[in-house]
């Protein structure tokens, strides 16, 4: 019984030390849900938020912002929402070299919306 206890105790504590990493960001595919996203990754967002940009004020983008957790190296790593699908994902550079604008300015928008709420 003592052998159970521990075990499970550790598991716990171990789950609760998970950190996003590259293979969380592998795990995620263009087109999942929130709620699928959520579920294939082991930490939750750093923050969550909404923006809306300027060449489209209509529509809103929900942003996660996660630590990713690469060797020594922690990163922002953004992942964004339209209707509640995974439109893009990624370092927050990846957005601005994307060739699509839109994709280019929900970045921009992201890090300065991120930057103030930090």
């Amino acid at each position: 019984m003592k052998i159970l206890v521990l075990s499970m105790l550790c598991a716990c504590s171990l789950l609760s030390c998970a950190k996003f990493s590259l293979t969380d960001a592998n795990a995620i595919q263009k087109g999942m849900s929130y709620s699928e996203v959520i579920s294939k990754v082991s930490k939750k967002p750093m923050k969550e938020f909404d923006i809306t940009i300027y060449s489209a004020p209509s529509k809103k983008y929900f942003v996660q912002v996660y630590e990713l957790h690469n060797g020594g190296d922690n990163s922002d790593y953004l992942a964004v929402f339209e209707n509640d699908k995974l439109l893009y994902w990624g370092y927050p550079y990846e957005f601005n070299r994307h060739p699509d604008a839109t994709l280019n300015e929900i970045g921009k928008t992201a890090v300065a919306e991120y930057e103030k709420i930090k």
